[in-house]
């Protein structure tokens, strides 16, 4: 069976010939979720990840949405936070995103690269005692 949007029509019948249409709406989807890359906001200790990946015929089940960060070389496990805290200021991570759509399809995204933010002085006002 082809990919795609399908209409079903079942007509039922009884013994006294009495019948009843209905029609059912029927997805078929054969293919993974997109690979768009997540997007992020970070501070200077965190990172937060939105997933952007999508699936145009059975749409995404958000319970299967996992985050991953890359760190220390490696990448983390598979984690349904999108928050990772405890990050070195000032420094590039790799973050991606993993999801299934309803069918049962699932796809990795493609990798982000976020630096967290710079520790900045604030301003200091001296005031002379009069």
């Amino acid at each position: 069976t082809k990919e795609g949007k399908y209409t079903a029509v079942v007509t039922t019948t009884d013994n006294v010939s009495n019948s009843s249409t209905k029609n059912y709406n029927i997805n078929i989807d054969k293919t993974a979720p997109t690979t768009a890359a997540p997007t992020a906001s970070k501070t200077t200790k965190s990172i937060t990840i939105t997933c952007k990946q999508t699936d145009g015929l059975s749409g995404i089940n958000a319970s299967t949405k996992q985050y991953a960060i890359y760190k220390d070389g490696a990448w983390s496990a598979w984690q349904t936070s999108n928050v990772f805290n405890n990050l070195t200021t000032n420094k590039t991570y790799s973050v991606k995103t993993k999801t299934t759509d309803n069918a049962g399809n699932s796809s990795e995204s493609a990798e982000l690269s976020i630096t967290t933010n710079e520790l900045t002085a604030g301003s200091l006002i001296l005031k002379l005692k009069d």
